[in-house]
């Protein structure tokens, strides 16, 4: 009787020591993917952000008038017949001494 008492604990602090490990393991996995879904919303709320940004650009651009007044301010274009006046901000003249 005392035998099969001992195997009997053998078998269970084994089952016990096994069911840890898994455990152990399991919490292990657990944070590794918490940290992968923090870094795919992450992710995903930078490319929502940018998506969101290009739809605005889309609408903005959609309007013929703006799409014209951002081509002649970037490439200063002007249609014929137009003057295009450049304004030169002042600035502070330096004398040089010796």
């Amino acid at each position: 009787m005392k035998i099969g008492r001992i195997v009997s604990v053998i078998v269970l602090v084994g089952l016990l020591g096994l069911l840890v490990t898994e455990l152990v393991m399991l919490m292990s996995q657990s944070g590794q993917l918490n940290q992968q879904n923090a870094d795919v919303t992450q992710r995903l709320q930078a490319v929502q952000n940018e998506n969101t940004r290009l739809q605005e650009g889309i609408v903005y651009y959609g309007i013929p008038q703006n799409l014209e007044k951002d081509l002649r301010q970037k490439f200063n274009y002007i249609q014929p017949g137009e003057r295009m006046i450049i304004v030169v901000p002042s600035t502070p003249t330096s004398s040089i001494s010796d």
